[in-house]
């Protein structure tokens, strides 16, 4: 892969492999980009702002939303993207007012990840947890209807790259990312 020779480089870097994996389960593959108003970080939302529908042969759809906020930095040889946080949730209503499952993690609120079952179960420790992971755990645990005949091998591959350019390794809080 070319080295990100600008901040918009490496964006485009970080956004196709994530739009790769959520084709996986949505015709609903592509994810946007931007700046919050006031803040220093970008944000990573799946198109529309909205859940897109995880399919089902047996079961009503449920709904999967996601979202990223990320840092770019030049690391002395070319521009690198950082995730800061992300939320993950699969619900059964589109509205999200009830999630079955979430992966959060949000510094500075939260500097640990963690997870969401029920609200009177609190948040529930875990690592970092990948966009891949969570697709796959939609497809092979809660049998969605992959979106793509070849889901493993685009999953494998977007992830597979994931992990050789992460900053971080389990726990941010325990090891912090390099600067």
């Amino acid at each position: 892969m070319s080295k990100a020779r600008s901040s918009h480089a490496a964006i485009k870097r970080y956004a196709k492999p994530l739009q790769r994996a959520l084709s996986c389960v949505s015709k609903t593959d592509q994810w946007l980009t931007g700046r919050p108003t006031g803040k220093d970080l970008y944000r990573l939302a799946i198109a529309g702002g909205g859940p897109v529908q995880i399919r089902f042969t047996d079961r009503e759809p449920l709904y999967l939303d996601a979202g990223q906020t990320f840092d770019v930095y030049y690391d002395g040889s070319e521009y690198r993207v950082r995730t800061e946080g992300y939320i993950y949730i699969i619900s059964p209503s589109e509205r999200l007012d009830s999630a079955l499952v979430a992966w959060h993690w949000h510094p500075p609120n939260r500097s640990r990840p963690h997870l969401h079952l029920d609200r009177e179960l609190g948040h529930i420790p875990t690592g970092r947890v990948t966009f891949e992971s969570v697709v796959r755990y939609a497809i092979e645990e809660l049998a969605a209807i992959p979106a793509r005949k070849d889901w493993d091998d685009v999953l494998l591959a977007t992830e597979s790259l994931h992990v050789r350019y992460r900053s971080w390794n389990v726990d941010p809080a325990v090891e912090p990312p390099d600067r």
